[in-house]
């Protein structure tokens, strides 16, 4: 059998884990995620400390390690910043911002972390081209991404940490 169609890999790593983040990369996060992975963590620690030896719980306990391989370096580069501490008055890490295009769609962003992205809520990486192409702006600035331009309408950090 060719060792394509086997589950040992080359590298020894799981496939299935996240990539490890890239050296020195800022891993920005807001109070309310950091929290959450870190009562994730601890609850999780809990479980592990709790199981017995069946076969069951070595299944479970695998998970668990693989989810703390993970979550555990995110928490120890993480450096959190609390949104509402931002200054008001420019787009940073945090913001929610409105852009308006020049029919007047508007369209609602805010940036956070890597661990907080989610595209459904409109929520991007700091990390993002698109986040990059507002950084440091201010209201009705202008902001080019790819063929799009859009003016800063509104700049809020005031989002209660919810994430």
């Amino acid at each position: 059998m060719s060792k394509a169609f086997t589950s040992e890999s080359d590298d020894g790593l799981d496939p299935v884990e996240q990539a490890p983040l890239p050296a020195g990369f800022k891993n920005y996060m807001t109070p309310a995620t950091a929290a959450k992975m870190a009562a994730e963590v601890q609850a999780l620690l809990v479980e592990r400390a709790r199981m017995g030896d069946e076969l069951t719980a070595k299944a479970r306990r695998e998970i668990i390690d693989r989810r703390l391989r993970y979550l555990q370096p995110r928490l120890d580069q993480a450096e959190v910043i609390d949104p509402e501490k931002q200054p008001l008055d420019h787009i940073l890490f945090g913001a929610e911002v409105t852009l308006r295009d020049a029919h007047g769609n508007p369209q609602r962003w805010r940036i956070v972390g890597l661990d907080e992205v989610d595209f459904d809520k409109g929520w991007i990486s700091w990390a993002s081209p698109l986040a990059g192409a507002m950084l440091d702006k201010k209201v009705g600035e202008r902001v080019v991404f790819r063929e799009d331009r859009w003016t800063v309408e509104a700049i809020r950090y005031d989002w209660g940490g919810v994430a």
